[in-house]
């Protein structure tokens, strides 16, 4: 599979699958951390989760986010 039989693929994909996409492109594009812009949204869904179990889902991709996946983060 070549880059314009991917691109079509993900083209016929719905919009919610095209954000996952776009979104792993990205932590490409960052070695792993995210742009300001998701850090920031990330932020504002952990304080509006709390201490709860998907606040701690949240916490772990903040700091993944922020720091990429290098292990010495």
């Amino acid at each position: 599979m070549d880059a314009r039989q991917v691109m079509a693929e993900i083209l016929a994909l719905p919009p919610s699958e095209q954000a996952k996409v776009i979104e792993f492109t990205s932590a490409l594009r960052f070695g792993g951390a995210l742009p300001p812009e998701r850090l920031v949204e990330l932020a504002q869904r952990l304080a509006d989760a709390g201490e709860t179990s998907s606040g701690l889902v949240l916490k772990d991709e903040l700091l993944r986010g922020f720091y990429g996946d290098s292990p010495d983060a």
